[in-house]
């Protein structure tokens, strides 16, 4: 679906949904986006906070958190931390 036809479904404004998603994880808003998830119209949240960003995940209808989760480019960047120093500590 088109964004305007995701607008149009969605009863939270985007400022509300990202109000609560820097609320819920305490950061800044950098980026949000309304999507259709498997029917659920949510926004995605990327909420960056003082050691981590955040993808949050705010239900479209009622406002309410539905996940917040490390970043995936974060979490990437984290594994690869891990697997280089495993390396490196088994040399």
């Amino acid at each position: 679906q088109n964004d305007s036809a995701l607008r149009a479904k969605a009863e939270v404004s985007l400022s509300q949904a990202i109000s609560a998603a820097e609320s819920h994880v305490n950061g800044h808003a950098v980026n949000a986006e309304l999507e259709d998830e498997n029917g659920n119209i949510v926004y995605g949240v990327e909420v960056v906070t003082s050691t981590q960003t955040m993808d949050v995940k705010v239900d479209a209808h009622n406002g309410k958190i539905l996940s917040a989760q490390l970043d995936e480019k974060d979490q990437e960047d984290e594994d690869s931390g891990r697997e280089e120093k495993g390396e490196r500590g088994g040399k």
